[in-house]
């Protein structure tokens, strides 16, 4: 279960079963009824002003602290879901700051939008449990409190049946049931609280997919209070932070080191092993195809950044999850959803296998899990492979793919700074398995492609990598292309039924060329090649008004705005490189720009530097665990001379 908040406490989405789909909720409102008043219920969010919210340190538990409106009630809103149990917990204590005493109700309203739709629903209370609960096909959603229950009511919203006709008056019908569109509302009496005096109330919501197995559930839960239940949230995260790799509490950034390890690990379903990019908040693309996914190279390198800061079990389940949905020719496919099976995409890349096998490799060389080698050895020999049979005759590189940032059909250079090390690792698994043979053609395939990047995506003239070779192109740049003597090829899709053209190099500065170095060790920091490129993306990539490095030059994706990553990218170069005062003024400026949570963006806007397009991006959190060790010194992805 992955829920998510606004800034005013209220809750606007709930995934389950799985972190990615489906995202269940329509209405949550939580409200307090000032009885022997003449004011509908106050709804938290609505008729409150926010006055701070923060996550607990270390740990995902999250308070809202907030007034209600012109009656001088304060309210403390705590949530958490339980880490090993699929339920969200909410805990509410509201102080009466007035000179008078008030006679106050709890109550909720809520609608289900059960598996991203509005059909098919149902919302009844359960006598037995009790509890009102919302269900659709075998996705069934429990709530009640630890308080005893005043009111309940369900009927169809926006009709005359709809709960909150009743709900902003506090006195609820007792109708049991509703369908389609079915809203639900529940009350309890808080009594009468003297000024300065508190009351708390705690909501339980359960998961699962049976009506039996929510009761049960929610009855287990709820049969312990509510301070059982925080404790061992708080202790279930702080513990994880224990677990990690040691390192001075007294280090700058501290804070946001451990933000982003407990921010992977909440993007990790505990399920399947899955990583999603981010939680999806754009389900109807309308801005771009969604972040509520798994893709391949995010997963690989989210899970070595986890690996090196000493937290194997969750790079362990990922390349679990790996493993099960590679497809049976060695590739993977573009995203997956958290149950393995395919998401909406647009191309291959093969950058995401061969990130795949270097992940492999690094977990390896970490644990020494022999069991893990067995485990992922099929998928090494069929992924390695692929990667052979698919590098060009005639430059040694891997053939046309989408690039990482999914936008260029290219023979791109951080693909094959991806493949190089995909087979060197593939290699080196093979030894340790005593495929010597096979060993040895990974490693001559391996040496092919960096013999390619050298003297093909190295540009003397711009004394700086390419960005690519052979972009996809139009006809009329191909036969220009063939005029001058330069760099062109033509094909055409499996049918033969549409042309395709390439043709000479995209010289833009890109800062993923910094592959070479980070995190694939081709080449050497030192060498003259890659710091000069490094060198290019500093001065062209740099935003000169707030700081940050871009993509690559002229990129308008959102707005076209520096990205963490990137920054991190070039500061974790420096690193290597021995840069230590540029890397940490790059690391900084990353830290300054996180949101109030300590959550990273995947940018920051150009024009005022706030925290830009979509948050928190895990992939933003594993740069940043790569760049406060390299800082450090803890870092195990070494140097590797050419």
């Amino acid at each position: 279960m992955l829920v998510c908040f606004r800034k005013d406490g209220k809750l606007y989405k709930l995934f389950w079963p799985h972190i990615d789909y489906g995202e269940n909720i329509g209405i949550f409102l939580s409200g307090i009824k000032i009885m022997h008043e003449p004011v509908n219920t106050l709804w938290l969010g609505e008729n409150s002003t926010q006055k701070g919210q923060y996550y607990l340190d270390d740990t995902n538990i999250v308070v809202t602290h907030m007034t209600v409106n012109d009656y001088n009630l304060e309210v403390a809103q705590t949530d958490l879901v339980l880490p090993e149990q699929d339920v969200l917990v909410r805990n509410y204590v509201i102080r009466n700051n007035n000179e008078r005493p008030l006679e106050l109700s709890f109550l909720t309203y809520t609608l289900f939008e059960i598996e991203e739709s509005s059909h098919y629903d149902t919302a009844y209370f359960d006598h037995d449990i009790p509890a009102l609960v919302h269900f659709r096909r075998n996705a069934f959603f429990a709530l009640a409190a630890d308080k005893k229950l005043s009111g309940y009511q369900c009927g169809r919203i926006n009709s005359p049946a709809d709960p909150m006709i009743n709900a902003v008056n506090g006195i609820l019908s007792g109708y049991p049931n509703g369908i389609r569109e079915a809203a639900g509302a529940l009350s309890w009496r808080l009594g009468i609280l003297a000024p300065g005096e508190e009351r708390d109330i705690t909501l339980y919501l359960a998961a699962a997919h049976t009506r039996d197995d929510a009761g049960k559930l929610l009855n287990a839960v709820r049969n312990r209070d509510y301070s059982y239940w925080f404790n061992a949230t708080r202790d279930f995260w702080q513990s994880m932070l224990t677990s990690s790799k040691a390192i001075d509490i007294t280090q700058d950034n501290i804070y946001l080191y451990n933000r982003s390890l407990l921010t992977v690990k909440l993007l990790c379903d505990k399920q399947t092993g899955g990583i999603i990019a981010a939680p999806e908040f754009d389900p109807h693309y309308s801005a771009c195809g969604g972040y509520g996914y798994c893709w391949g190279r995010d997963g690989a390198l989210i899970a070595a950044a986890m690996d090196e800061a000493g937290l194997h079990n969750i790079a362990h389940n990922y390349y679990m999850f790996a493993v099960r949905t590679q497809e049976p020719d060695g590739t993977w496919h573009q995203r997956h959803y958290m149950d393995g099976i395919w998401a909406s995409s647009w191309g291959k890349q093969m950058d995401q296998g061969a990130a795949i096998l270097w992940g492999y490799a690094h977990h390896y060389r970490l644990t020494r899990d022999n069991d893990f080698l067995e485990y992922i050895w099929t998928s090494t020999l069929l992924a390695a492979e692929y990667l052979a049979d698919h590098l060009s005759e005639d430059n040694g590189l891997p053939e046309h793919t989408v690039d990482l940032w999914e936008e260029e059909l290219s023979q791109n250079t951080y693909t094959a700074a991806s493949v190089c090390a995909g087979l060197l690792s593939a290699s080196e698994l093979a030894l340790l398995k005593n495929e010597t043979v096979l060993a040895a053609k990974w490693r001559a395939a391996s040496e092919r492609v960096k013999l390619g990047i050298t003297n093909y995506q190295w540009s003397p003239y711009l004394n700086r990598f390419y960005r690519s070779v052979n972009p996809e192109a139009t006809f009329e740049q191909y036969q220009n292309a063939l005029r001058q003597g330069l760099p062109a090829k033509s094909a055409s899709d499996k049918l033969g039924l549409y042309p395709k053209y390439f043709a000479g190099c995209n010289e833009k500065v890109d800062a993923s060329v910094l592959g070479l170095s980070f995190p694939y060790q081709i080449l050497n920091p030192q060498d003259p090649r890659i710091a000069a490129s490094a060198q290019a993306v500093e001065e062209h990539l740099t935003n000169r008004k707030i700081g940050g490095i871009h993509r690559y030059q002229w990129d308008n994706y959102a707005g076209g705005n520096p990205w963490i990553i990137t920054t991190l990218w070039l500061a974790i170069y420096y690193c290597q490189a021995g840069n230590l005062s540029r890397a940490s003024d790059l690391y900084n400026w990353c830290a300054a720009h996180t949101n109030p949570h300590g959550l990273l963006p995947e940018q920051v806007n150009r024009d005022n530097g706030h925290p830009a397009w979509v948050l928190p991006l895990t992939w933003s959190h594993a740069m940043f665990i790569f760049a406060h060790l390299a800082l450090q010194g803890k870092l195990s992805i070494c140097n590797q001379s050419e």
